[in-house]
């Protein structure tokens, strides 16, 4: 259940939420002890005030758009929505807060969560990336067809991808053991396991298309986000 928590910097009561406990015990990282507006201020000291004002905003936003009932929601403009849709599927995160949260969202909503986690891998350090850091694994752990929600939104193109990319990285998984130790070092010694291939450039090139399925389909699923 939620707990009161009393700030340690301005003596300010503030609420740490169940999900927030099992992610803190999850990770074996302790519970903060600030309020945020204390932990936003510690981190604003000295940063250019341009800086300091974008992060204000996306703060407030993180705040405010789980708040929003489901009609203000929608009246949210195009680029809002996706964000707020976004911010709200965050407690379903299985690699936050594990296998049961994710189990309990619905169906949009593990969609979008599959494709965030793999758009955030693949975008930044390609299918190595994606497998090095242990998400093909979490397929398994959590039941979650990285493929088939690509499918769901009607993306087959993605999604052939998606699974020719598994076939060509399966063989070279059962390195990850020895080199997985979490540093660029073990990152580069995988990397150069793997042959050359067109897989993040195929992937890349369908960013555009795949981000405009994704919003309507949230704007088709509003009513579960």
């Amino acid at each position: 259940m939620d707990r009161a928590v009393k700030c340690k910097e301005c003596d300010a009561e503030f609420v740490i939420t169940e999900e927030e406990q099992e992610s803190f015990k999850k990770n074996n990282i302790p519970e903060r002890q600030s309020c945020v507006k204390c932990i936003t201020a510690s981190l604003f000291k000295g940063m250019p005030e341009e800086t300091k004002k974008k992060l204000e905003e996306a703060q407030r936003k993180k705040e405010m758009y789980p708040k929003l009932t489901k009609k203000e929601l929608a009246a949210l403009p195009d680029n809002e929505l996706y964000d707020a849709c976004i911010l709200r599927t965050e407690k379903y995160d299985p690699v936050i807060y594990g296998d049961k949260a994710y189990k309990n969202a619905p169906v949009p909503c593990q969609n979008i969560i599959a494709i965030l986690m793999l758009d955030a891998q693949v975008l930044n350090g390609g299918f190595t990336q994606f497998y090095y850091n242990g998400y093909g694994g979490y397929a398994k752990e959590f039941d979650i067809d990285f493929a088939k929600a690509f499918e769901n939104l009607g993306l087959k193109e993605t999604a052939k991808i998606i699974k020719d990319a598994d076939k060509f990285y399966q063989p070279f998984l059962h390195n990850l053991s020895a080199n997985d130790n979490g540093s660029v070092e073990g990152y580069t010694k995988f990397l150069e396991l793997c042959p050359e291939n067109d897989f993040d450039d195929k992937y890349a090139e369908l960013y555009n298309k795949n981000n405009l399925y994704v919003r309507r389909y949230i704007k088709k699923h509003i009513d579960v986000f």
